[in-house]
């Protein structure tokens, strides 16, 4: 498919100060993300044929909805602050069609990624008749579905655990359409905390014709590490990231970063600064355009939600090709 033509370099910084979306061409080979201008008339197809994810601005939380064709995945769902969640997780609710949500998947439990749950649970009519609930099987992740099920006897989804790299298992179990394939991928280390194995994260590779996404829930360098061969074995790279722990030192590692290779990367931060992009992880993604929730290198800091759309097709930008995203930011539409 053709694109119309490069945004002139030299207007780069003042258009991307105005604009409230962007498309970016992700080659195969380790140069940046091309930034490309699109017509209507190519900007509305793209947009018809797209997946959607939309990362929602919660604060010091998380909660992304992946979307396409009216069909749904919740991954993670929840803020830090207590008072807020009823508000967040009910105006989430509203925005989901009936019947559209396919699954949640908790990547792990802490509170700030599943706090929304109890509230989606009370709506029975969003979830899709044999609708699932994964989560990484700890014993945290087990009391958690305890206290779900004690809030409400009948929930309108099913639970799987995730277990260590179960690939068969894990893999392709939520039906989103024609051209997407879902893994889940779980590991785990030798801790035997119940606090350290809460991060044993349900890693969720999405793939749509030729894009590929990675979501990381919270998950520390160490554990990266250890489920890197799966990832490599699934896809070889991510052209789009979903940072780890909000940002962290603790996450991103250079291996996952230098394996994986991604262009659009994307991370639930705060106005609070333990939520922020730390400088050794921005550096590490310094090929890579960053957006987050909240972020002072994108003046001025404003708390966004971010939308990224890609059809997964191969487009020729002047004798380059790749996949085409584009991102987008709007007003927090959860508070």
């Amino acid at each position: 498919m053709g694109v119309g033509s490069f945004l002139p370099l030299g207007y780069l910084q003042e258009v991307m100060d105005c604009m409230s979306e962007a498309f970016w061409l992700v080659t195969s080979d380790d140069r940046r993300p091309i930034l490309v201008d699109l017509g209507s008339q190519d900007k509305r197809a793209f947009r018809d044929d797209a997946i959607e994810i939309t990362m929602y601005s919660v604060g010091k939380g998380e909660a992304i909805v992946i979307s396409r064709g009216g069909r749904a995945i919740l991954v993670d769902g929840g803020a830090g602050n207590k008072a807020k969640n009823d508000v967040l997780g009910g105006a989430l609710a509203a925005r989901l069609a009936p019947g559209s949500l396919r699954a949640i998947v908790a990547s792990h439990p802490h509170r700030d990624h599943t706090n929304f749950y109890r509230v989606l649970a009370q709506r029975p009519d969003l979830f899709a008749q044999g609708a699932k609930y994964f989560d990484n099987g700890t014993q945290k992740a087990e009391d958690d579905w305890k206290r779900l099920r004690k809030s409400q006897a009948n929930l309108p989804f099913v639970r799987e655990a995730v277990g260590h790299q179960r690939a068969r298992d894990g893999d392709n179990r939520i039906p989103l359409g024609p051209g997407v394939e879902v893994h889940l991928v779980r590991g785990k280390t030798r801790a035997k905390s119940r606090a350290v194995q809460a991060y044993w994260s349900v890693f969720l590779f999405l793939r749509y014709r030729d894009a590929w996404m990675l979501f990381t829930g919270d998950a520390m360098k160490g554990y990266e590490k250890l489920l890197l061969p799966r990832l490599e074995d699934i896809s070889g790279r991510a052209h789009m990231l979903k940072v780890t722990h909000h940002g962290s030192s603790d996450g991103t590692s250079p291996d996952l970063v230098t394996s994986l290779r991604p262009r659009i990367s994307i991370v639930s931060t705060a106005k609070d600064p333990t939520h922020r992009i730390e400088k050794d992880v921005r550096e590490r993604l310094s090929d890579s355009e960053i957006y987050a929730t909240y972020d002072l290198k994108r003046p001025p800091p404003r708390a966004e939600d971010i939308i990224v759309r890609t059809d997964g097709r191969l487009w020729g930008v002047n004798g380059f090709e790749g996949v085409l995203f584009e991102v987008s930011t709007q007003t927090p539409a959860l508070t």
